[in-house]
């Protein structure tokens, strides 16, 4: 019976021992490869590989996800002396399996993210106004202190993804101050908006009144146009009658000059029985 058992019980130890040489690495790790304790490599990408057996070789794997810290709720001081509590979050990476394996641990490197985020987050509200937090410029604050984060984080092989703000609540004592802050940003922003206004509506008047000018303008050019080339018809045609009759151009002569001279206001025109202009007149071939 030991003859089997002790046979069984070395070809268990042995497939143990060389199974323990295997390295598996899921799609969400990456791997730190030791030989006697000391670093070897650094597995990134899900598949197997091998190490020395147990005891000589070991494996720390390490998230490969984007991990999030959730600290508690802080307060922070503005450059009004605004106070703030401010839930906020932080996202990372690790980036560098072998550096933060030497310098830091899972459970040390979250505190030390926390710590990092706090101080920069508080370095950079402290330079900035209540204006600045309830405007669009919190995102480029938000990307400053993330870069700044990250920089440090560096060091120990991780990489900031990015840093929000939850949400930011008064603290009882500064209410009235945020009420009055906020009320003369939108008593600014309002009369910003209708400074422009103004002049946008202004810049369309005379724009308007431009194209008018400008249409008449052109509208009594093409009329004067047209009244000339009118009259230069009416006259054409004028002498070519003229020209077939020379004394129907003499009567028209006249009756241009008599049409002037009446047209005068208060004017009386006086003529001889004998005048020519009443001959035409009382001519029964003119008349026909």
């Amino acid at each position: 019976m030991n003859r089997i058992l002790i046979p069984i019980a070395i070809v268990a130890v042995a497939l143990f021992w060389a199974w323990s040489a295997v390295v598996i690495v899921r799609e969400d790790q990456q791997a730190v490869v030791r030989s006697f304790n000391a670093i070897q490599r650094a597995e990134t990408d899900a598949g197997i590989s091998f190490k020395l057996p147990a005891p000589f070789g070991s494996v720390d794997f390490i998230e490969k996800r984007v991990l999030a810290t959730d600290p508690e709720i802080e307060q922070f001081i503005l450059s009004d002396d605004t106070r703030l509590d401010v839930d906020y979050y932080v996202r990372y990476r690790i980036t560098d399996p072998i550096t933060y394996v030497r310098n830091t641990s899972d459970l040390l490197s979250v505190q030390q993210v926390e710590q990092a985020s706090k101080d920069s987050l508080s370095e950079a509200l402290r330079s900035v106004g209540l204006s600045t937090v309830l405007s669009d410029q919190r995102d480029q604050l938000l990307l400053d202190v993330r870069s700044e984060i990250s920089t440090k984080m560096g060091a120990l092989g991780i990489d900031v993804v990015d840093i929000r703000i939850g949400r930011a609540d008064f603290v009882a004592e500064n209410l009235p101050f945020a009420f009055n802050e906020m009320s003369a940003d939108l008593l600014d922003t309002y009369k910003s908006e209708l400074s422009n206004g103004s002049a946008e509506g202004e810049r369309l008047r005379a724009t308007a009144n431009q194209e008018a000018r400008t249409k008449v303008a052109t509208a009594r050019a093409t009329a004067a146009i047209m009244r000339g080339e009118a009259e230069a018809e009416a006259a054409r045609l004028l002498n070519a009658a003229h020209g077939r009759d020379l004394e129907f151009y003499t009567f028209w002569q006249s009756m241009q000059a008599y049409r002037e001279s009446v047209a005068l206001e208060d004017n009386a025109l006086i003529l001889s029985t004998d005048n020519d202009f009443l001959k035409s007149l009382q001519s029964p071939s003119l008349l026909q």
